[in-house]
């Protein structure tokens, strides 16, 4: 361990050794079921801006993932997936292959168990509590939650119109729910990365509240923006009134909705516009072939998963960010729209609003109701200087949101961590 402490009875004695000792560095073992490159949504997005500044704070990180690669100098101990629990592989876990993706993720907590066996760690930070029910650890154990499977299962019960909604529907609501309440149960501290979240583990999960932290994601601002000349880079008319969405295609995204607004806006009159939706996930072929039955082929594309670089240069592109979805945790994709001036049009659920002020720096609207989804966008598009304003106010409002602030709050969670444990 970096911290052995004499067995004193003083507890004061023991901090002040112990603060003496916190000029080693943490040894910090991150277990997620995704890491970079291997990216498909928040999970792996909040990780790779987060393990670079542990770093520069004097953590020591190594992680184990099902798909990923070293970026910073970090150790990473990867294992290959028997089943499709990585959404690259076309599919959200099921009821159908739920007894493949239940090996996968006992096999993710043993090897980490095994890893942390070694004793070469101080802590260990399971990245979504679905996938840390079988991790034994000798250390404390901080559990970050993103969304819950009890709030996916709430969120999916409206949406239900094909089979595969239904498998999902199932291994949220049974076994998904088990694994929750099983991480959150042996963490020391829990990170809920919005306050809606917290809420929601304090009222559903019954998670004592001083085990409890709010730590948001951040963002990182450009700097000066062109939008005409990324525009035309990607291929759209400078005068042409981009809008994009960006993120995994899963169904409580309801990316259909943002298919049948577009759709709504060319019977509106509106043909001065291009959409892009960028990324992938099992709702890609549903979304293909919405396009093709509303005849958008020509306004909207469907890139799938770029890499950061071409996702960024998309954002830079695009005036207007949409996510219609019913269900999210503190959506970073929203947060980095708006750090590229975009004015951010979502729907109404409590996480948006710790992101977006209505009318200030992004529109809300009512969660499924095509028609008001649809308005704001005439709204904006057929007002130059409003929607101008709002984009503004968006760029300004997302430089208050910061990942070094986030990797403070860890590190602080850390030390803290270090001193109740050497102190029992």
């Amino acid at each position: 361990m970096a911290w052995l402490l004499p067995r004193e009875d003083d507890e004061q004695t023991v901090l002040a050794g112990l603060d003496r000792k916190l000029e080693n560095r943490v040894r910090l073992l991150i277990v997620s079921r995704e890491y970079p490159p291997a990216s498909e949504g928040g999970i792996a997005r909040r990780l790779s801006c987060l393990v670079p500044r542990l770093l520069s704070k004097g953590i020591d990180v190594d992680v184990v993932c099902f798909g990923g690669s070293s970026l910073h100098g970090e150790r990473i101990w990867s294992l290959c997936p028997h089943s499709r629990i990585l959404y690259t592989h076309s599919a959200q876990p099921s009821a159908r292959d739920a007894t493949s993706i239940l090996t996968d993720i006992w096999r993710l907590d043993r090897y980490a168990s095994r890893i942390l066996s070694s004793g070469r760690y101080d802590l260990v930070q399971v990245e979504d509590p679905v996938f840390g029910p079988f991790i034994s650890s000798p250390v404390p154990k901080i559990v970050t939650v993103h969304t819950t499977q009890l709030g996916e299962f709430k969120a999916l019960l409206g949406l239900l119109r094909n089979r595969r909604q239904i498998g999902r529907l199932l291994f949220s609501g049974t076994i998904g729910w088990a694994f929750d309440r099983i991480s959150l149960n042996y963490a020391d501290i829990v990170i809920a990365v919005g306050q809606t979240i917290r809420n929601e583990l304090l009222r559903s999960y019954r998670v004592p509240d001083r085990k409890v932290r709010v730590v948001p994601n951040g963002v990182d601002v450009p700097g000066e923006l062109n939008k005409l000349e990324a525009k035309k880079s990607v291929g759209v008319d400078g005068n042409r009134l981009l809008l994009l969405y960006a993120g995994r295609l899963i169904d409580r995204k309801r990316v259909d909705d943002f298919i049948w607004a577009l759709h709504m806006l060319r019977q509106k009159g509106l043909e001065n516009f291009s959409g892009l939706v960028v990324g992938s996930g099992p709702s890609e072929a549903h979304l293909k072939g919405l396009i093709s039955k509303l005849g958008l082929s020509s306004h909207v594309k469907l890139t799938g998963y770029v890499n950061d670089d071409l996702l960024f240069h998309f954002l830079e592109a695009a005036d207007v960010f949409v996510l219609p979805s019913c269900y999210e945790g503190h959506p970073i994709s929203v947060m980095e729209a708006m750090a590229y001036g975009c004015l951010p049009i979502v729907a109404d659920i409590p996480q948006m609003h710790e992101i977006v002020q209505p009318g200030r720096s992004g529109i809300i609207y009512p969660v499924g109701e095509l028609e008001s989804l649809t308005g704001a966008i005439l709204e904006v598009a057929s007002d130059d200087e409003k929607r101008r304003s709002l984009s503004i106010a968006a760029r300004e409002s997302a430089k208050r949101m910061c990942w070094s602030t986030t990797a403070s709050d860890y590190v602080s969670a850390y030390e803290d961590l270090v001193v109740s444990h050497h102190v029992r």
